[in-house]
This record gives structure tokens, sequence and C-alpha cells, in this order.
């Protein structure tokens, strides 16, 4: 299954002025840049955690659909606005939402159908989407923490790391402490 994002929804993981003052700035010069140090480590915390944490509309995009639950590859899903289809004639067609359960609590979140899933899809790349609102309603303490730190991190390592070079550039254990009970493990 792919992703891709149909419109992010403006809310902040952590506003800019509780970055800055974090990092102890008090001036509006570098605010571009510390804006960018947000976005950088928001995806960070994102990519380690396989979760969204923005909040988002996306499309799910899959060739069929599956012969049992259909296993959804992110999380935390907030609502299924609609789930559609290309059948064998080429028509685009959508599933009417009482023909599915969601159960979008558990991890992975799933869709179930109520019978079965429809039979006459087109099996061909794309032929299955699923639009759905993602990410935190309230980020959790711990992946706000991690950003703070990962921006505190990337504002002082502003250069790439050499070969062979300890300088501290890695990322500090304490981030990977804070994200990792938030880490979706493979199921």
């Amino acid at each position: 299954m792919d992703i891709s994002v149909i419109k992010p929804i403006d809310k902040e993981v952590i506003p800019l002025e509780q970055v800055k003052l974090h990092l102890r700035i008090d001036n509006d010069e570098e605010d571009r840049y510390i804006e960018s140090l947000i976005n950088a480590a928001v995806d960070y915390c994102e990519t380690f955690t396989k979760r969204a944490i923005n909040q988002k509309q996306i499309k799910i995009i899959a060739n069929s659909f599956p012969k049992g639950e259909l296993k959804l590859p992110i999380q935390p899903i907030q609502a299924i606005k609609k789930i559609s289809y290309t059948d064998k004639t080429g028509q685009l067609k959508e599933l009417d939402p009482k023909s599915y359960r969601k159960v979008l609590d558990v991890e992975p979140p799933v869709l179930v159908s109520w019978d079965y899933w429809p039979k006459d899809v087109l099996v061909s790349s794309g032929s299955v989407q699923i639009e759905a609102t993602v990410g935190y309603i309230k980020v959790p303490d711990s992946i706000k923490q991690a950003t703070l730190l990962l921006c505190g991190h990337f504002y002082e390592n502003r250069e790439i790391m050499r070969q062979g070079y300890v300088n501290g550039n890695e990322v500090p254990f304490s981030v990977t402490a804070l994200l990792y009970p938030y880490k979706v493990m493979r199921w």
C-alpha cells in the first residue's frame, strides 16, 4: 500500500515561540530557519515511530481488497472519509460506509467488511483508494519533548558529520528513549 498526503491540517506540534524559548533565542532573525528545524524534527519523529504526528488528510492506495480484514499501514487514524475502488469496467465506485466496520483503536487499525469486499474490483495499481484523516488530536508530551530536543540538536549541529569524526552529531539517546514507546512494531 502507498500513502499520499492530500492536505496537511494546519496545526503545530510545537509553536515556534516554545522552540525559541527552549533554544534561548529572543530575536526573530532565525525564525524561518527554526521553523525548518521544527519540520525536520517532526519528520524524524514520524519516520522513527512510523506514526502520523501532524494531522493530515491522506489517501491510502492499494491494488485490491484483501480476503479478510484490511490492515491500514498508518496510525493513529482519526476518521475514514471514504473508500472507493475501480471496478472491472473502469468505473469508480464508492463503498457504502454501512458495508464495513472501522476498528481504528487497535494496532494496526483495520477495516472489516460486514459481508465481503467487492469482487468486481479491477486488480491493478491504485484500484482501491481510502481517504482518511490521520495524526494525533493531542500530541503526546513525550513526542513534543523529543521534538524540542531534536530542534536543539539540529540547531547546535548545523554541519554534516565527517567520517571518523565524533562530535555528538548522532541523534541523542534521550530522543530515542522518548520516542521508542510510540514506535510501531510491524505485525
